[in-house]
């Protein structure tokens, strides 16, 4: 069984109703863990950026671990994904995904070179590239005048919002 933190710091059991419910969510909680959202990588190298520009500098084991997540994003951000909505529809190549790993690189871009840390920029920068190129290119719907939801769809999503506010 499974013990729950409280926002307090403190343990609890979980009550009847959460044990009945997490057996009636298995199988959806099964296929949460293997899905992948690509949008957390922008979101946790946006707080790391943020961490590190106002609160303190991260360690050498910290950037080998931002290289690391870097590394991979560069490496699957075009693959399709389940996006921050979940949608019935499956994995697609959804344009807020395609943003937050912009946002990932990105931010690794700014903190190596603004500390003088160890990267492969060349690459990351050519990732980074490649994905602004990618929502320019296959985001946009000149029949809607709106940036969609994902490739080649014709839904718009308010996600993109953010698009001006993670420059």
């Amino acid at each position: 069984m499974a013990l729950a933190v409280t926002g307090a710091g403190t343990t609890d059991e979980p009550d009847d109703r959460d044990r009945d419910e997490d057996v009636g969510d298995q199988e959806n909680r099964d296929k949460r863990g293997r899905q992948l959202q690509l949008d957390i990588y922008g979101e946790l190298m946006d707080s790391v950026y943020l961490y590190d520009r106002w609160y303190g500098h991260i360690p050498s084991a910290g950037w080998d671990e931002v290289t690391s997540q870097t590394e991979w994003v560069c490496d699957h951000w075009d693959q399709p994904d389940e996006g921050i909505w979940e949608t019935r529809g499956g994995p697609r190549k959804f344009l807020y995904s395609r943003l937050m790993c912009w946002v990932a690189i990105e931010r690794a871009i700014r903190l190596a070179t603004r500390r003088g840390l160890p990267a492969d920029l060349e690459r990351w920068r050519k990732a980074r590239d490649a994905i602004y190129r990618r929502i320019m290119d296959r985001g946009w719907s000149p029949t809607l005048k709106a940036f969609v939801q994902y490739e080649g769809g014709d839904v718009v999503d308010a996600a993109v919002l953010l698009m001006p506010l993670v420059k």
